[in-house]
């Protein structure tokens, strides 16, 4: 058995049975933003928690542990949140490019579908971005820069993706909401 978790943090859980009889529980928990390799935390503890299975943790239980199932499985449910998806970014995103100003508000939705674009795993992400934006991808990749020069977007040297900064998540707030139509 599986099971997704979302703690009041953001931070996504995925717990799993693991041992030839599930006499093991292994819970993997990711932060926010952060699905580009293993998980943050890892727990293993016994499924009935009255009792230890005979032996204690193995070698063979640990390699049970199936980590790119999990961040799979973590991806896909990212890609259904309901959170990100009550609001069509990808629309909002293509009516504020369209304006053709550079806006913070352009800024910060394209860096939302971007990083959601490489949490989900989509192949090519300034490509895709470029075709919802009418844009080239050169222009993306300045636009993707000039939100990290910002402060809208945070991100890794020499990785994809990254996570909306506080400031970027308080632009982005209004702009989902229609609060600044």
């Amino acid at each position: 058995m599986t099971k997704w978790l979302v703690d009041r943090d953001g931070k996504f859980s995925f717990t799993m049975d693991l041992g030839p009889n599930y006499e093991w529980v292994a819970e993997m928990q990711w932060p926010e933003g952060e699905t580009q390799g293993g998980p943050a935390v890892l727990v293993i503890y016994p499924s009935d928690p009255d009792t230890c299975p005979p032996g204690g943790l193995s070698q063979t239980v640990l390699r049970d542990v199936d980590f790119k199932y999990a961040l799979d499985r973590l991806r896909r449910s990212l890609a259904f949140t309901e959170r990100w998806h009550r609001h069509d970014l990808n629309t909002l995103l293509a009516s504020h490019a369209a304006g053709g100003a550079i806006t913070q508000e352009y800024l910060v939705l394209l860096s939302r579908v971007y990083i959601t674009a490489v949490e989900t795993g989509k192949d090519k992400p300034l490509d895709y971005l470029a075709t919802l934006t009418g844009k080239s991808a050169a222009a993306i990749k300045n636009h993707l820069w000039q939100a990290t020069r910002k402060g809208l977007l945070e991100r890794s040297p020499g990785r994809a993706g990254g996570h909306l900064t506080d400031k970027g998540r308080a632009v982005l707030a209004p702009v989902i909401s229609g609060e600044n139509d």
